[in-house]
Order: structure tokens, then sequence, then C-alpha cells
């Protein structure tokens, strides 16, 4: 969980943490993470829970190609 006035505010947090979930993955012990900034979640998605989508990106190191994991965001007011 993280705090701030608004989503901008705490962004760089949540990429952080999106990377450190990804890095603490015993199947993703050996391969580099990234993350998206969030972007407000698309209209065409299912899911009305989140209102922020986040794209998490494990780069493996002899693959082909990258697995890309999607993460959502809830904002509350404290």
């Amino acid at each position: 969980m993280e705090t701030g006035k608004n989503i901008d505010d705490v962004a760089d947090a949540l990429i952080r943490a999106v990377r450190d979930d990804l890095a603490e993955m015993p199947e993703y012990a050996h391969c580099e993470t990234a993350a998206y900034a969030p972007e407000p979640v698309q209209e065409h998605r299912r899911v009305r829970r989140y209102q922020y989508e986040m794209m998490g990106v494990v780069y493996p190191q002899y693959a082909e190609k990258n697995i890309l994991i999607d993460y959502g965001v809830i904002e509350e007011a404290e």
C-alpha cells in the first residue's frame, strides 16, 4: 500500500513494488524485471474493481519472448 495525494505521487513507489514482487518470485529468480507506470483502466477491461492498471515485465535470460503480467491498482481515500 502506498499513500499520496494522487496516483502520480505514488507512481515511482508502485513501479518499485511491482518490480520487487516479480523479482521475489522463485520462477523469475535469475531474470531482470521492470514495470510500466500506472494508467487508468481501459474501458474494454471486464474487471471494474481497479481504477488503474500496470504491466510488470520479466526478461528471461534465454527466452525468445518476455513475460507480461497485469497488476491492478485500487485508489481509496484515506
